[in-house]
């Protein structure tokens, strides 16, 4: 794994491959999905490949199959300053008033907050459960599941068997079941058994074997034979040294590192639309003559003058 904030230095570099969408004249009109990553950090390379599996879940793998493990989100809310109302552990529980085991976490949250898929995984209950009320369970992989209790509904689509990605909206804040008020109960089950998910060092993902390993083996090998396309950058030559014109390259124009990177990379910016003046007014006969550059003088008619008796 590479620490961003830490193992990145000067000289180190990454390769990306990703899919392009032309037209039938060539032109790019769509860039798809980065197919491929490559992080050189000192002398260690880390390659990832993008493979879709047949139930349409999509993850990055080392070459070997391995899959990239993710933590699972531990305050799946949209309200991301959302306090705790309850920890991990005994506690006096607010219906029954009695001291009791309190296997998650509680998030008081306004009702109607989005709540997110902890990880990407399958779903494998949601229903209602009775002190849980509305409640969703997903599978992450064989170690590691996620549960949400009391929210006020799901989100549409949400039922056993469906595949949800990290930070996809799987239901609602609300105060179903036994709650005092609008709160999310979060849970994470290791093998089965509930832990603190303020304490739990979680890495999700699952390795590919068998057919679907094979299948990736051959992607790879196919990504890995793909051609990169480069824009060099190239200095300008002095005109002593430039080449002579000849009659081929007076025809075919040159084509500068601008229009070539046009050509094979998607142009981003503004169109700027020219700007129409309205012409000067012209200048008044008492203001500085153009012609001659001298001021024209006109006499100054005056009043004259009444003499006091």
């Amino acid at each position: 794994m590479i620490n961003f904030g830490r193992d990145i230095k000067k000289g180190d570099s990454f390769e990306v491959k990703y899919e392009v969408h032309t037209d039938s004249d060539g032109e790019i009109v769509k860039i798809g999905d980065i197919l491929y990553a490559k992080f050189t950090v000192g002398k260690r390379d880390f390659k990832l490949y993008r493979y879709k599996s047949r139930d349409g879940n999509v993850a990055y793998y080392d070459q070997n199959g391995g899959a990239k493990k993710s933590g699972l989100d531990k305050k799946p809310l949209a309200m991301r300053n959302a306090r705790i109302s309850s920890l991990f552990g005994y506690r006096r529980h607010p219906v029954y008033k009695d001291r009791r085991f309190h296997g998650g976490i509680d998030y008081a949250a306004p009702s109607g907050t989005a709540i997110y898929a902890s990880g990407a995984g399958k779903i494998v209950m949601a229903r209602y459960v009775n002190g849980y009320g509305n409640y969703i369970k997903i599978r992450h992989n064989s170690e590691y599941e996620t549960a949400y209790g009391h929210m006020s509904r799901f989100a549409s689509g949400m039922r056993p068997g469906v595949s949800v990605k990290q930070g996809q909206i799987i239901g609602y804040v609300g105060s179903t079941g036994r709650s005092t008020g609008p709160h999310l109960h979060f849970e994470i089950l290791r093998k089965g058994q509930r832990i603190d998910p303020l304490k739990a060092k979680v890495a999700t993902g699952n390795d590919l074997t068998g057919s679907q390993l094979a299948e990736f083996k051959r992607i790879v090998k196919s990504i890995d034979n793909s051609a990169v396309k480069k824009v060099e950058k190239t200095s300008e030559q002095p005109k002593s040294e430039q080449p002579a014109k000849t009659e081929n390259s007076e025809k075919q124009p040159s084509v500068t590192e601008n229009e070539l990177q046009e050509q094979t990379l998607p142009a981003k910016g503004k169109v700027v639309m020219p700007v129409k003046r309205k012409p000067a007014a012209p200048v008044s006969a008492m203001k500085n003559s153009a012609s001659n550059g001298k001021k024209t003088v006109y006499p100054v008619k005056r009043k004259p003058l009444r003499r006091r008796r």
